[in-house]
């Protein structure tokens, strides 16, 4: 199972409890980027029915990968957006309006 989310996000808190039917294996549950890259892993004992998971302070967080298979009771997700990074070409027009208004301010002098 894999919860997206539309941008990427601070995850405050994630939480969920497992059904009451063990499956008797251990499975991870990711936190992914963008990208699809692995930025946090928890391993949890699918053999002990009803485990409460609880995990906190992903930072860049774009997915959350769940074990298929199980299910899943009370999951919550806590979300605070990232802050926005101006990609390099609006730094290049920021800079180049600076340059811009500073050669101006010297013709007119």
């Amino acid at each position: 199972m894999l919860l997206t989310f539309d941008a990427t996000y601070n995850v405050n808190t994630f939480s969920f409890t497992l059904g009451n039917d063990p499956f008797g294996v251990v499975w991870d549950v990711v936190f992914v980027d963008a990208m699809g890259r692995t930025l946090a892993q928890f391993a949890i004992d699918q053999s002990r029915a009803g485990l409460q998971f609880s995990a906190s302070n992903g930072a860049g967080v774009a997915g959350i990968m769940l074990p298929s298979g199980a299910f899943y009771d009370d999951i919550s997700v806590s979300l605070a957006a990232t802050a926005a990074v101006p990609e390099p070409s609006t730094w290049g027009v920021i800079g180049a309006a600076a340059c811009g208004a500073l050669i101006w301010g010297r013709r007119r002098k």
